[in-house]
């Protein structure tokens, strides 16, 4: 578990970068489902994305969708 200091870092650390970052003139967004996600993160085989929890990738699915 991440300390409260560490976390203020990090948030303030965030909060500088998306200040000096200019958004997009166009961001282009595949919609796919879960069960899609999964498979397509199991056939490219990489360890580190195989620990990739399901409410992380709905999490992200949803914050797409609101964007």
């Amino acid at each position: 578990m991440m300390s409260d200091r560490d976390f203020a870092n990090y948030s303030d650390l965030f909060d500088l970068m998306i200040s000096l970052v200019e958004l997009p003139d166009l961001m282009i967004y595949i919609r796919s489902s879960i069960p899609t996600l999964v498979n397509h993160i199991g056939k490219r085989g990489r360890e580190f994305e195989k620990s990739i929890r399901i409410d992380y990738l709905t999490g992200l699915n949803n914050r797409y969708e609101a964007g």
